[in-house]
């Protein structure tokens, strides 16, 4: 039950980045918001940047997303029968850096951003 536990658990952080990233590269918010979409200074600087950071990080996450929950299921099947404490701290350590990807994935939205509208 364990094993189950943290393996779900573990899966709810890839799957929303890979739903939420598909919706906003599928259907980005047209207006630029406080609610909803990618928020940054930098979006928000234009309808036209506003535009190219829905889309761009739509991707990045949907990607991202999709790459951790593989990454996530194959780390977790050599784990299925071991003890308590050892999936408990996978699920740590699993959790820690998918937390670390989320926040390394705004960076190439930034970039581009910076690249394709500082200059105008």
């Amino acid at each position: 039950m364990e094993f189950w536990f943290h393996f779900i658990s573990n899966l709810f952080i890839p799957l929303i980045m890979l739903v939420v990233g598909t919706l906003l590269f599928i259907f980005p918010p047209k207006k630029i918001n406080n609610f909803i979409g990618y928020r940054t200074t930098r979006s928000m600087q234009s309808l036209e940047a506003w535009m190219f950071a829905q889309k761009h990080s739509g991707l990045i996450m949907a990607i991202v997303g999709l790459i951790m929950l593989i990454v996530t299921i194959v780390i977790y099947i050599p784990y299925y029968e071991a003890n308590e404490r050892t999936i408990s701290t996978l699920g740590l350590i699993i959790t820690f850096v998918q937390l670390i990807v989320i926040i390394v994935s705004v960076m190439p939205t930034e970039m581009a951003l910076k690249k394709k509208f500082d200059n105008k």
